[in-house]
């Protein structure tokens, strides 16, 4: 992995003297030479990863001001994480590049960098490399402890639920909207509970119809979902394999990226996916979710969505939804059973039987 130093001192300054935000005056850090692949092989050689994974981190900070994290004063790197994302997995994302970058700071410092690079690089006079060292140590302390603080809150691991929660009027509403075939994928993450690259890598062997006398369970495999283990999602329902009858599972885009024929999941990238629930631009937002007054939303709040329902609506034991949810920690399931959301949750089989609605009539209409 090359080091890739970039001096951003002149940019720096312009936005101190003129009250500027970092994005006023850097590169993106897609635009930066070198910097996807590096992050990529990051990600995925030495974070073990998979090429999916990648893909939804660069989605998600492509778009942000380059930096170096060794030079970068304090503030700028608050506003970095705090200024540019909008929600929990972007923050989540934003830290994962940031460790990519303190990683890659220490490479260059302790491997690679001369005595005289390493004193125009911390701007300073030193005698040995050791005093570098000793720079290079006390700011990552600093970055690490950022990191933990900021992070403590909004991953994945501790979601934000009241943030990703649709309240069930509006969740008929958008699959009552939708295109068809929009409407199916919807509805299969909210019932699922799962994760947008599970779905999409659904086969019909998956499906487990006999699983624990009840409606089945699809199979989530190993390396297919960012868990670290497979694990079943149970169905309390038969909507699942009624809505995917005929569905040509297992037409993905997989790790080689192969084209996709004829598939039935929209071929478009999360961020095109998530505009149609809903974007908010200057004050406005866009989208299904403007057509009906309802906040923004990302493919991720089904999920969230559908956790919390299953504990706080449908009353299933916190155990039975850790195993279906793939979550390693119990805690991580439990902060979704003690949100608390503006009004009673309800989920969507709830909502359906108490307002007479036929579920699969709404998602094949437009």
């Amino acid at each position: 992995m090359g080091s890739n130093i970039v001096d951003y001192s002149e940019e720096k300054e312009k936005a101190r003297k003129n009250s500027l935000q970092p994005a006023d005056v850097r590169p993106k850090i897609s635009e930066v030479e070198g910097e996807k692949e590096d992050f990529r092989r990051w990600v995925i050689d030495e974070r073990d990863n998979s090429q999916n994974t990648f893909k939804t981190y660069w989605n998600n900070i492509r778009k942000h001001p380059h930096f170096d994290i060794l030079t970068e004063p304090d503030y700028d790197i608050d506003g970095l994480v705090s200024t540019y994302t909008e929600s929990g997995s972007q923050r989540t994302h934003l830290r994962q590049y940031i460790k990519f970058q303190f990683q890659r700071r220490r490479d260059f410092i302790e491997e690679e960098a001369d005595l005289d690079r390493l004193e125009q690089y911390f701007d300073e006079r030193l005698t040995t490399r050791t005093r570098a060292i000793s720079l290079f140590k006390k700011k990552k302390n600093e970055i690490l402890d950022l990191i933990e603080s900021e992070g403590s809150n909004d991953q994945d691991e501790g979601p934000d639920v009241e943030y990703h929660y649709i309240y069930k009027e509006a969740l008929i509403e958008l699959l009552r909207k939708a295109p068809p075939i929009r409407a199916k994928f919807w509805a299969t993450l909210y019932l699922l509970g799962a994760r947008w690259g599970e779905v999409k890598r659904l086969r019909p062997d998956h499906y487990l119809p006999k699983y624990n006398d009840g409606h089945g369970a699809y199979q989530i495999e190993e390396n297919r979902t960012k868990s670290e283990n497979a694990h079943k999602k149970q169905l309390y329902s038969g909507l699942v394999p009624q809505i995917l009858e005929d569905v040509p599972l297992g037409n993905w885009v997989d790790e080689n990226d192969e084209e996709w024929k004829e598939v039935y999941f929209p071929d478009r990238v999360n961020s095109d996916e998530n505009y149609q629930l809903g974007k908010e631009v200057n004050g406005k937002v866009y989208g299904l979710a403007g057509e009906i007054g309802m906040e923004p939303r990302t493919l991720h709040s089904f999920r969230h969505t559908r956790i919390t329902d299953l504990l706080k609506a449908e009353g299933i034991p916190l155990s039975e939804v850790q195993d279906r949810s793939g979550h390693e920690d119990s805690k991580t399931t439990n902060d979704y059973k003690e949100v608390n959301l503006k009004k009673q949750p309800e989920s969507l089989e709830q909502y359906c039987e108490k307002h007479d609605i036929n579920l699969m009539k709404v998602i094949e209409s437009q």
